[in-house]
Order: structure tokens, then C-alpha cells, then sequence
């Protein structure tokens, strides 16, 4: 009984991977976050292919075993199995058809991700540069001079400012991890 419920969990695993890998490659990403980890996505489903595939060969030898062994009705059980499998069936060829397209958007999309690189890298400079102003702004008081109040108010500013220098350092971050992941240049 434990090998049913095995083998029953194990299918059920495989065809979840093959259902909703294929659901996430049809997915159009939009968006140069969304492309980049679509694509951390793409790599994963295709890293786990084989395992699965694996996974699948172990079952049909876990059914031979049931059939050879243990004295129940296997119909639905070779169903199931069925279904997960054949390689060349629905499930295995519509995530194969997915890998596929998404490959080629991937191509397409290479173009669209270092234009926007650009243009995030320019805001990106803007951004850091008005910081700078901020930050040299914030900081060139002469602090003793200054009642508590004041020194207060300029405490408030530089947690504010360094609250968005942290923010400026995820967006570079995720710029040259995108970068990276096209093997597009990083912009200066």
C-alpha cells in the first residue's frame, strides 16, 4: 500500500511539474523584471527536465513492481501513469513546445532588454545624481553651530536619504544582474 501511495504521489509531483512549468513559460513577460526572472524561471524548468523525466521511468518501474506483487486492480493506476510517462504525449510535448517558444522570446525579447537597460540606466544616473546633490546638501552643515531641533531635522533627512541610496543600490543590483542574465554589457 505504502508503494501505491508512493507512486501516486510521485505522479501526481510530475504532472504538476509538467502542468505548471508549461503554465509559467506561456507567460509574456512585459516588463525587464518580469523578462529576468521568467528566464530564471525557463533555466530551472529546463535544469528539472530530466530529473523529472527520470522520475517518470522510476514510476513505470514502480507499477511493474505493484502489478508483479501485490494483488490489486492497476487500470487507473496505469491511467495515471500514462500520462506522465510518454515522453511524446500531451504533457511532455506541450512543456517541450513551451521551452521552445520561450527560447525564441527570449531571442526577440534580447533587443527590447538592452533598450530598456538604456533607459533605466540613464534614470538610474539621474536618480543617483540628485541624491548626490541631497546628500552633500544635507550633510555640509556645520553640526555644532545647530539647536537640537535642527540637528533633528537633518538626523530625519540623511535616514531618509540613506533609505534611498539603499533603494538606488537594489536598482543598480538588479540592472547588472539583468544585464547578466541577457550577457548583455553592463552600462557604465
Amino acid at each position: 500500500k505504502s508503494l501505491i501511495k508512493n507512486f501516486s504521489a510521485q505522479v501526481d509531483e510530475i504532472k504538476n511539474y509538467l502542468v505548471s512549468s508549461a503554465s509559467v513559460l506561456t507567460q509574456s513577460p512585459s516588463t525587464l523584471l518580469e523578462l529576468s526572472e521568467s528566464q530564471k524561471s525557463w533555466k530551472e524548468i529546463v535544469k528539472k527536465k530530466e530529473v523529472y523525466q527520470g522520475k517518470a521511468v522510476d514510476c513505470r518501474r514502480k507499477l511493474d513492481l505493484i502489478k508483479e506483487h501485490l494483488l490489486v486492480d492497476t487500470s487507473d493506476l496505469s491511467d495515471r501513469i500514462a500520462k506522465v510517462d510518454d515522453f511524446q504525449g500531451e504533457l511532455w510535448t506541450t512543456l517541450n513546445l513551451a521551452i521552445s517558444q520561450f527560447s525564441d522570446l527570449i531571442v526577440h525579447k534580447k533587443e527590447f532588454a538592452s533598450k530598456s537597460i538604456a533607459k533605466e540606466s540613464d534614470a538610474f544616473r539621474e536618480k543617483l545624481s540628485s541624491f548626490r546633490k541631497l546628500w552633500k546638501s544635507a550633510t555640509s552643515h556645520i553640526f555644532n553651530d545647530l539647536a537640537s531641533d535642527e540637528l533633528e531635522v537633518i538626523s530625519s533627512n540623511i535616514n531618509s536619504l540613506s533609505k534611498d541610496f539603499s533603494l538606488l543600490e537594489s536598482e543598480a543590483r538588479l540592472i547588472l544582474e539583468t544585464c547578466h542574465e541577457f550577457q548583455i554589457q553592463a552600462p557604465d
